[in-house]
């Protein structure tokens, strides 16, 4: 009996992380807004123009899924582990409040995009993606839990 639980708990895992995967994907599209991208600010939209919109990899290419076994416990892990990233993607969830340095004036005026002189900060806003996609996959597991425990 031991067993055979088990293999149903290590199959839970492996389906949440993949339910996470797929939600997160889908979040990452549209940032949680039904389909529909991000309205960009007339700044960023001169920004892109000059030098190039970002294409997510930054995110996407740090995304690790793992699945560990040890002894009868079974652990999934779907995240950014390590590194720079880690911080871009808090930002990108949490959002931020960016001071307006000199270096930072200095870089956009090389790509010919002005910072107003009273300018003093940018607030990146709060896209919620990994906090919304935890939420969604833990309420459908939570309640796949449920039904196997019925079992």
């Amino acid at each position: 009996m031991s067993q055979e639980i088990g293999d149903i708990g290590e199959q839970w895992v492996r389906e949440r992380v993949d339910d996470f995967e797929g939600t997160y994907g889908q979040h990452l599209k549209t940032q949680g807004r039904g389909g529909q991208p991000p309205p960009l600010s007339q700044l960023t939209r001169e920004i892109y123009s000059k030098i190039g919109e970002p294409d997510g990899s930054g995110i996407r290419n740090h995304i690790r899924t793992e699945i560990q076994r040890i002894k009868s416990s079974t652990t999934g892990i779907f995240g950014i582990l390590e590194g720079r990233p880690t911080i871009v993607a808090k930002v990108q969830d949490q959002g931020a409040v960016v001071p307006v340095t000199l270096k930072m004036r200095r870089f956009l005026a090389v790509h010919g995009i002005y910072i107003r002189g009273d300018k003093t900060h940018f607030v990146i806003p709060a896209r919620y993606s990994w906090t919304n996609t935890h939420r969604d996959v833990l309420r459908r597991g939570k309640q796949q839990l449920k039904n196997i425990r019925k079992l």
